[in-house]
């Protein structure tokens, strides 16, 4: 499995905004049993190998220091210091997702968009994956649905990408959070998580992809 997380702290970056921790402290608790320990995580990680990107992708190199930088400053904010002896690594991909919506949550569609002042679905993936992740993704629907490789609908895990068909065409992406549940920009309000299960994203998903492995 392949991890390449851009080393950064989450609560230093310039632009962050002022919100209250109440809320995703409140989501870990809720969603975690367990918590960050160091020495669990590196063993973890120690278990990583690489491999070569599918259908002629770019290579992912590992950086465990990154991912233990990036997870631990996302859990500062939680209250729950229960250690994790068996720390899985959607966890740690969904702490860092849960991080990065609390950043743009609420930021407004705005069509060629890229900031919080408006943007819309495919630069918002394409920032996250880089910002956390340190995978460039193109920055367009076309091309994004273009990398990694297909998977089921039933397959999803925390991470892989969402495709839906919106219109004759246009397309929609957004950010898988485990669940049931995917982190997107919405026409009407905002950056924002959303079900699958929702009747109007259940009859336009298209199909979904995998870029981190």
């Amino acid at each position: 499995m392949l991890w390449v997380l851009k080393r950064h702290n989450f609560q230093s970056r310039s632009d962050f905004k002022s919100e209250p921790t109440s809320r995703l402290s409140h989501k870990l608790s809720c969603k975690l049993s367990y918590k960050l320990s160091l020495l669990p995580l590196l063993c973890l990680l120690a278990a990583c190998s690489s491999k070569t990107d599918h259908q002629n992708n770019t290579s992912l190199n590992t950086n465990t220091s990154s991912i233990t930088n990036n997870a631990s400053s996302a859990i500062t904010s939680s209250s729950n210091k229960t250690s994790a002896a068996n720390m899985q690594t959607g966890d740690l991909l969904y702490l860092l997702l849960l991080n990065e919506h609390e950043y743009w949550e609420g930021s407004p569609y705005r069509y060629g968009g890229n900031s919080l002042h408006g943007i819309d679905c495919s630069s918002l993936v394409q920032k996250v994956f880089k910002n956390s992740f340190n995978i460039q993704l193109p920055r367009t629907t076309e091309y994004q649905v273009r990398k990694g490789f297909s998977i089921k609908k039933s397959q999803l895990k925390v991470g892989d990408l969402v495709f839906f068909k919106t219109g004759r065409s246009s397309r929609h992406v957004g950010i898988y959070m485990g669940e049931g549940e995917f982190f997107h920009v919405s026409t009407s309000k905002g950056v924002k998580i959303s079900k699958l299960s929702n009747p109007y994203w259940r009859k336009h998903y298209w199909q979904s992809r995998r870029v981190i492995y």
